[in-house]
């Protein structure tokens, strides 16, 4: 498992009804740092976003998830704020998508009238500050990170499999002795 600044580093991502200011979180996943095994879980939209939010059938299509699914397998806002609460405490969260991730972050635990407690960081930043932490060679140990990025595979657009992906190149910059 792969620290930053003392912290086990978690890669995060979030999949959403759509990529508008309407749209809501409907699956979060992710991987620590580093090793090679992912978790997430779909979220079962709140009464409020089934009638208000936006849902486009394109996003559907792209993550392979149904709002009937979501409706029958997904978690409650409620015990998927408590299972974050658990996976992501006295973590360093990164996410290759901060505006938008954190958004639905924050959405979700607005859904049960709580501040959310996690900040999320950018992915590039964070790979940076490891390669500095670790005292690699910065640009050549990047230009690594990017590639073992593209030989992780394509972006899934399913979150747990996605935060799996930035793990998996990870674990093969670390292993590399990048630097």
């Amino acid at each position: 498992m792969v620290t930053f600044r003392g912290k086990t580093v978690l890669f995060v991502d979030i999949e959403a009804s759509a990529l508008e200011r309407d749209s809501y979180p409907i699956e979060i996943g992710w991987a620590p740092a580093g090793l090679l095994e992912c978790e997430g879980f779909l979220i079962k939209p709140t009464h409020e976003w089934l009638y208000n939010g936006i849902w486009s059938e394109e996003s559907g299509e792209l993550h392979g998830i149904t709002r009937k699914r979501l409706l029958s397998e997904g978690l409650d806002v409620l015990d998927a704020v408590k299972r974050l609460d658990f996976a992501f405490s006295e973590k360093l969260l990164a996410t290759d998508a901060v505006q938008w991730d954190s958004f639905w972050l924050h959405q979700l635990y607005d859904a049960v009238a709580r501040p959310c407690p996690f900040d999320l960081k950018p992915v590039d930043t964070v790979v940076r500050g490891i390669i500095a932490e670790r005292e690699l060679d910065p640009e050549r140990t990047f230009d690594a990170w990017t590639t073992m990025l593209e030989l992780a595979g394509p972006v899934e657009h399913r979150a747990a499999s996605d935060a799996a992906r930035h793990s998996k190149a990870l674990q093969a910059l670390v292993s590399l002795r990048v630097g």
